[in-house]
């Protein structure tokens, strides 16, 4: 599993503008403080704009090596390095130096830095080179676009994501790639530290490739596209459960998918995040449509027919939502009484097991208790 190395930090939303700084306090920046902020922000994007020059050609001599020699990974970095080394170590410092002023703590410094960068669209140009700059500045890269967010300047980062929309689009692909998944999995954590932004991602289909790239085989991959789901679906309860209102059988079609492939963990991280999202007191209406689709029932009670004890207790947290629903509709009711005795069997198990926990035993009684209100039928499903 990826060591997660930086964790996006939560945005402080200062309303402020490139155009009102508050002074620098005296002894400490300088005057001459703004005008470095700007020259070694535009000595990296001028930087930068080479490196995006270079990429073609980069991109092309890793196809060939790849072609050639049998390699598999990504080699860009590597031909990168090689090709022009004394421009990507100069990008490696330059980013180093822009990160030192973005965290010149308790000063107007690193929100001046912030919005040159902003304004230079320096954080799309990173992006875009990640994938050619060597391990260690691709993790300064990323400590930069960070920090930006971090920063609070979310009208014009809004602005940016709307006017610049391959910027989702690139970070999502570097989501899936085995090289830079991490970093650019940490750049999206960023941009949701705000509902408005939230809202960007949602409408941009975000979730729906974060499904996608969650079901890969590469295990990493898949953990980090469920971190990275989870976050952008429990950060900002309200505007995620209006997208899920309004786009409900879009949504669920997608995400019902990772509980039918083989991946054990891709189908037990997807029912236990699942879980997650119906027991939430926000997700409120959307738990009274989910659990009144019998369709829906269907899908966790075949989760019980597969030989794992961990698994089939994901599926319960979710199938006692459907027995516990006061408002159950009378298809839910006459699947669940059809299979009152084998599901009945199947609950007392759970004790037989050796699970113990108070709260599990709670809510394992007052389920097989409702199944058992039911009456009796031998009827199979």
């Amino acid at each position: 599993m990826a060591v997660r190395i930086l964790a996006p930090i939560p945005a402080n939303r200062l309303d402020s503008t490139e155009d009102h700084f508050s002074p620098p306090e005296v002894g400490s920046l300088g005057r001459s403080q703004p005008r470095k902020s700007v020259s070694s922000c535009q000595a990296l994007s001028e930087s930068l704009d080479k490196v995006l020059q270079a990429m073609p050609v980069l991109q092309c001599l890793a196809l060939s090596a790849r072609t050639s020699s049998g390699i598999t990974s990504s080699d860009v970095s590597v031909q990168a390095a090689n090709s022009c080394p004394s421009l990507l170590l100069l990008v490696h410092e330059q980013l180093s130096s822009v990160l030192r002023e973005l965290t010149l703590a308790g000063s107007s410094e690193g929100v001046n830095a912030a919005g040159v960068l902003l304004g230079m669209n320096v954080v799309v140009k990173l992006v875009a080179c990640l994938e050619a700059l060597s391990f260690e500045a691709r993790k300064c890269a990323t400590r930069v676009f960070v920090e930006v967010a971090r920063q609070g300047m979310w009208a014009r980062f809004d602005q940016l994501v709307l006017n610049h929309p391959n910027l989702i689009e690139m970070l999502l692909a570097g989501c899936g790639k085995a090289d830079i998944f991490w970093h650019s999995a940490a750049m999206l954590h960023s941009l949701t530290n705000t509902p408005e932004m939230h809202v960007i991602l949602l409408d941009a289909g975000v979730t729906f490739e974060l499904v996608r790239l969650a079901a890969q085989a590469e295990f990493e991959i898949s953990c980090e596209a469920f971190f990275s789901l989870r976050e952008l679906l429990l950060k900002h309860p309200v505007p995620t459960e209006r997208f899920m209102k309004e786009r409900f059988a879009e949504f669920f079609h997608h995400y019902h998918s990772l509980l039918v492939v083989e991946a054990y963990t891709v189908v037990r991280q997807a029912e236990r995040l699942l879980g997650e999202i119906l027991l939430q007191q926000e997700f409120q209406q959307v738990r009274t449509a989910y659990v009144s689709n019998p369709n829906f029932l269907r899908i966790h009670m075949n989760l019980f027919r597969i030989r794992s004890v961990p698994l089939q207790l994901e599926a319960f947290h979710i199938f006692k939502v459907f027995v516990a629903n006061p408002k159950r509709p009378s298809r839910v009711t006459h699947i669940l009484r059809r299979n009152r005795d084998r599901l009945i069997g199947l609950l007392q198990s759970f004790h037989e097991k050796g699970h113990e926990d108070e709260d599990f035993c709670g809510d394992l009684f007052v389920v097989i208790r409702l199944l058992r209100s039911l009456g009796c039928s031998q009827i199979p499903c």
